[in-house]
């Protein structure tokens, strides 16, 4: 996440021979992935991300020419505090930050 409070999506892979990249996006459990970007280059920055979500998932396709690869394994992005109250000692509970 960057200071401005965009996220930055970097990955790996070529853009020879024209390949560009779609990335798609869905928040908060949403059942819809949206269509955010679509670009040459191997990196992304977010500035869709709504303010107070839980979570944000995003994946990517390569697309060249006519074809179109299937979707890349998908990856979450959580905000915010989590604290597990499932340990039933009180005195040793334990804090999670997922960002």
């Amino acid at each position: 996440m960057l200071n401005t409070g965009d996220l930055k999506l970097i990955w790996s892979g070529t853009t020879a021979n024209g390949t560009v990249y779609a990335a798609w996006q869905r928040t908060n459990n949403d059942a819809v992935f949206t269509r955010i970007a679509t670009s040459g280059r191997r990196t992304y920055e977010d500035q869709t991300v709504p303010a107070g979500s839980a979570e944000v998932v995003y994946f990517l396709r390569t697309i060249r020419d006519n074809l179109v690869s299937d979707d890349a394994e998908p990856i979450t992005v959580r905000f915010g505090v989590t604290l597990d109250l499932s340990n039933t000692d009180t005195s040793n509970t334990e804090l999670s930050i997922a960002a």
